[in-house]
C-alpha cells in the first residue's frame, strides 16, 4: 500500500494429487469447412505414453493401439505394447469419440493415472487436423488440461491464438 503499511493475503492452499487428467478439445469448422479428398476436416487429440524413450501405447479417436492389435492383426503405430490403455469404461486412457454438431466437434481424453503402468515417465497429448493438416484454419479451437475432481480450474489450456498462422 502507499501509506506503509501491509496487509497479509490469507488464503488456504493445499497439495493434492492429480489422479485422473482430461484433455478436452473443442473446435469449430474452417470457414470453408476445408475438403480434402472429399471429405469435411476434423481435429483429433491423440495421448502417447511412453517409458523412457519406449512408446508403450497410443490412444486416439480409434482407442488404443495395443486394443486393436488382435482385430486387426496389424500395428497401427509403432508402440511396443508392452502395456495396454484397454478398452471401453475401464480403459486407463479412454478416447470419448467425437461429438460432432454442424458447426464443429468436441472429444476428450481421459487418462486415469493410477492405472498407467509403474514404468510409464511421460503422456504427451498431440492436437491434429485429420486431412489439412493445419491448426490454424480451424475457428474457435479451444484445448484445456484439466483435473477431473475440479474442471473448472483448468491446469494448462491453448486456443487459436496461440496456433502460428502459416
Amino acid at each position: 500500500s502507499t501509506d506503509g503499511s501491509s496487509a497479509a493475503w490469507d488464503a488456504p492452499s493445499a497439495a493434492r494429487p492429480l489422479n485422473e487428467a482430461l484433455l478436452s478439445v473443442s473446435w469449430t469448422f474452417p470457414a470453408d469447412h476445408a475438403v480434402s479428398q472429399g471429405q469435411p476436416d476434423y481435429l483429433d487429440g491423440s495421448c502417447l505414453i511412453y517409458a523412457e524413450d519406449r512408446l508403450l501405447d497410443v490412444v486416439d479417436f480409434r482407442g488404443a493401439h495395443s486394443a486393436a492389435v488382435g482385430c486387426h492383426s496389424q500395428k497401427a503405430s509403432s508402440a511396443t505394447y508392452e502395456w495396454s490403455a484397454g478398452r471401453g469404461k475401464a480403459a486407463g486412457v479412454l478416447h470419448s469419440g467425437d461429438v460432432m454438431s454442424a458447426d464443429g466437434g468436441t472429444h476428450v481424453i481421459r487418462v486415469r493415472l493410477a492405472d498407467l503402468p509403474a514404468c510409464a515417465t511421460d503422456c504427451f497429448f498431440a492436437i491434429s487436423a485429420y486431412n489439412c493438416r493445419n491448426l490454424s484454419l480451424f475457428r474457435s479451437l479451444n484445448v484445456r488440461l484439466l483435473d477431473a475432481e475440479s474442471p473448472t480450474q483448468p491446469l494448462a489450456k491453448m486456443s487459436i491464438r496461440d496456433v502460428p498462422l502459416r
